[in-house]
């Protein structure tokens, strides 16, 4: 199946990129679909921009119903990208966040944020080529305790790549995915200009 101009997919090796292999979320949603993945728990991705750096423009975002209010408990949402087919050999997914997390300590997380894909039989984690920062202290929602992934305070924006060579070949769907424990809240998790390189 060929994606349309209004898909996101990986550009072909040979070519400038453009629009294809980029989401900036600029004209809408660019595919990217959300909702809860168990049933006890809730979905709170929605478009929006970040007040800290309105200039970014529209990103996605996990969080608070309104600018400064804290992300509720028991949050277990995925945001989706469309469905990829046949991901390019040495492929790369980058992509721009920012959070703001309750953590337990430097390297222990109350709530988490991570990138997975899917391998057609379940879901597997992806790793960053900057590692982890915090392991899951409990476990949140059915993500078992010691599950690395982001949490605390990003500091800013930044960016981020996962090697999607493990992948090539394939048809998947990527998923950025934030859980949070039945207490604290803070800020959430802006996502911004994924693309796939």
């Amino acid at each position: 199946r060929r994606a349309t101009s209004h898909e996101f997919h990986p550009v072909d090796r040979q070519g400038t990129g453009g629009r294809d292999g980029h989401a900036a979320f600029e004209n809408g949603t660019d595919g990217f679909t959300h909702g809860e993945l168990i049933w006890s728990y809730r979905d709170a991705w929605r478009l929006a921009s970040d007040p800290a750096r309105p200039e970014r423009g529209t990103t996605w975002f996990s969080g608070g119903s309104a600018p400064g209010l804290s992300y509720a408990p028991h949050l277990d949402g995925g945001l989706n990208t469309p469905w990829l087919y046949n991901v390019p050999v040495a492929a790369r997914l980058v992509f721009d966040h920012r959070y703001d997390l309750e953590q337990y300590d430097a390297g222990y997380a109350w709530d988490l944020a991570f990138v997975e894909a899917w391998t057609g039989s379940g879901w597997q984690q992806l790793q960053p080529l900057i590692p982890y920062p915090h392991l899951l202290a409990y476990k949140v929602s059915v993500i078992p305790s010691l599950t690395p992934g982001w949490s605390g305070n990003s500091g800013g924006w930044r960016t981020e790549s996962i090697d999607l060579s493990a992948l090539a070949g394939a048809t998947t769907v990527i998923r950025f995915r934030m859980a949070t424990d039945t207490f604290v809240g803070r800020e959430g998790w802006y996502v911004d200009d994924v693309r796939l390189v």
